[in-house]
């Protein structure tokens, strides 16, 4: 079942479902705030971790990642030309991503 904030709860017929997408919501340009931390529970237990509380503002603000998901080619054809364009391009992926891992490997290291 398909939620969209106050429209009605929506579902599908199977036979129209082409392609299911995950899509992320756009906290930076929705304003969304932090409220706070709480602690994380673990099997009823809480742990020492803490995770940040946002409050979300309702947008119609998403993010579509049509390069990780291998219906890509169907959600293709759904976006305008003019959204279609990469906005970061990589030069050396393999270097990025070691160079990446090395950050979080010092900023594990320093907490």
């Amino acid at each position: 079942m398909l939620f969209y904030y106050e429209s009605p709860p929506y579902s599908p017929v199977l036979q129209d479902v082409i392609c299911v997408v995950n899509i992320q919501h756009n906290c930076v340009d929705s304003k969304c705030m932090d409220a706070g931390t709480k602690r994380v529970f673990q099997e009823y237990m809480v742990t020492s971790q803490i995770v940040s509380i946002i409050d979300h503002k309702p947008s119609h603000n998403f993010f579509l990642n049509t390069y990780a998901l291998h219906n890509n080619i169907h959600i293709h054809a759904l976006v305008p030309p003019n959204l279609r364009e990469t906005p970061l391009h990589v030069p050396n992926v393999e270097r990025a991503c070691k160079t990446a891992v090395q950050q979080l490997h010092m900023k594990k290291a320093a907490k």
